[in-house]
């Protein structure tokens, strides 16, 4: 029998960012035993990009198949031998009947390989595996038995599994009862670009935005590499989201319904409680969930609450001084939130009528607009502290980040009651509360204002007891316009525009 090795090399751009998953790769690459390595998150975040550049360059033998979406058994198994044969055999394969058989022959051709002196890594990489796990297809049982008996016991292979469906990757790998469980020796789930990754991967494809371009691009699209990457050089951030977004043939006016079905099996389920949280700004409790939904029991609410939260549509935020059963969820993804509040309600002809471009440059500046803006620049504070904290110059102090609420009604304050958008509770016995603002042009602090921010203080003293010293945080996109109000009220001031 003949093997050849695939060593083929393609010439890239550098990689972005992605410090903690490299150092994973790295220390999976490094390794003295075999290492199996389970990479998961949403779609279209790069997660395959991310694996490919990496390990190929840096491997003899890079053994990639990617699963085919509603694909059979047969589809599956012809793919994988397909791939056998132009990577590991110099002559065509007989059909296979399983995943047992393929991975028989794969096994042999591995052994046979470093029979013959190879002593190079070797990367398996298993890629969209819940296509490839079709239903009765055995693939699981058969990874796990190869995985038991064969491919643990060879030190230089790397074993790499990657999906997009988050509920089956959880299921069946992440949080597994049987079969595969306990036998990933890593995990990773990636997640979307921050703010300084978007703008390096902007400069990288050439396009030069202002950091108020930046920021309110991150606001619309988050940080998914693919739709970033469907940004037009030479347009602005208003006529790029406008073509993306509101035009006939725009990548993200019909994503979100195909988003959700690509990730989990039941996405109707998923689906109906994001819409709910788009509703609810300030985030529902398992209970308020249950009720706006109209159902009494909870039957598999926490399973869905749970996947959306793996795979970052929402996250589960616990008050100050609260407890888990206190807990409450919310939106934390800016495209489902764009999509929810512009483009499923944009007026219909519009895409037809002038291909949608010039439409949310029309938008932009109204009141709407700024109703938007101030919810999505909150998502996008909640998903950077780290940069209010470097702001602060609190990056040695150990800081637990948590929000507050008082749900009665108090004098002076929304009927609602009190909420502190960010609270840093700090190991200098002092706290941080932090309020957010958006605003294009330098922040203007009213006496009305500055009246309802310190009631809101007094409250969060009174309702919680502290003794520690209490900081009051202006977090801003483009600063606060000084004057007799700021100065009495506001302790520290963070300016995103500034940080980009």
């Amino acid at each position: 029998m003949s093997i050849s090795k695939s060593t083929s090399k393609i010439k890239t751009l550098p990689l972005i960012g992605r410090k903690k998953e490299l150092a994973i790769f790295e220390q999976i690459l490094n390794s003295s035993c075999a290492e199996f390595l389970a990479v998961y998150g949403r779609r279209r975040v790069g997660k395959t990009y991310l694996i490919e550049q990496y390990f190929k360059s840096r491997v003899e033998i890079f053994f990639h198949i990617c699963g085919l979406k509603n694909g059979t058994t047969k589809d599956q198994i012809n793919i994988f031998r397909n791939e056998l044969e132009q990577n590991l055999y110099q002559f065509s394969l007989p059909n296979l009947s399983s995943w047992m058989e393929a991975f028989k022959i794969l096994t042999k051709a591995i052994e046979q390989k470093i029979a013959s002196g190879f002593k190079g890594k070797i990367v398996l990489f298993l890629d969209e595996l819940p296509w490839l796990a079709t239903p009765k297809g055995g693939l699981i049982s058969a990874i796990d038995h190869f995985w038991n008996r064969h491919w643990s016991k060879i030190t230089t292979l790397r074993l790499i599994v990657c999906g997009s469906a988050a509920s089956w990757m959880l299921n069946n790998l992440i949080h597994a009862k049987g079969g595969l469980h306990n036998r990933l020796t890593q995990r990773i789930r990636l997640e979307p670009f921050t703010i300084e990754e978007t703008k390096l991967y902007l400069q990288q494809l050439k396009i030069s935005f202002s950091s108020t371009s930046l920021i309110e691009t991150y606001m619309c699209l988050g940080g998914i590499p693919y739709y970033l990457r469907q940004l037009q050089r030479g347009k602005s951030m208003a006529q790029n989201i406008g073509n993306l977004c509101f035009s006939s043939d725009g990548i993200l006016t019909s994503e979100f319904k195909d988003l959700f079905r690509s990730l989990f099996d039941e996405s109707e389920n998923h689906i109906k409680i994001i819409r709910v949280l788009a509703n609810k700004p300030n985030g529902l409790s398992r209970h308020q969930i249950l009720s706006e939904l109209k159902i009494k029991s909870g039957g598999r609410i926490s399973k869905y609450l749970s996947e959306l939260e793996e795979a970052g549509f929402i996250a589960n935020f616990i008050p100050y001084g609260k407890k888990k059963k206190d807990s409450y969820f919310r939106i934390i993804d800016e495209y489902c939130l764009f999509y929810l509040h512009w483009i499923e309600n944009a007026p219909k002809g519009i895409m037809a009528k002038d291909n949608g471009e010039s439409y949310w440059a029309q938008i932009i500046g109204t009141p709407t607009y700024y109703n938007w803006a101030g919810l999505a620049f909150e998502v996008f504070c909640l998903k950077h502290i780290s940069h209010i904290q470097k702001s602060l110059a609190l990056e040695k102090v150990f800081i637990k980040y948590s929000s507050w609420r008082c749900g009665c009604k108090v004098k002076d304050l929304t009927k609602s009651g009190v909420q502190i958008d960010i609270l840093l509770d700090r190991n200098d016995n002092a706290i941080s509360l932090c309020e957010i603002k958006y605003s294009q042009k330098p922040y203007i602090l009213d006496k009305k204002t500055a009246l309802e921010w310190h009631k809101k203080i007094d409250t969060f003293k009174e309702f919680t007891k502290t003794h520690k010293e209490i900081f009051f945080v202006l977090v801003t996109f483009n600063g606060v316009k000084k004057n007799i109000w700021t100065e009495d009220l506001i302790s520290n001031e963070v300016r995103f525009i500034e940080m980009i």
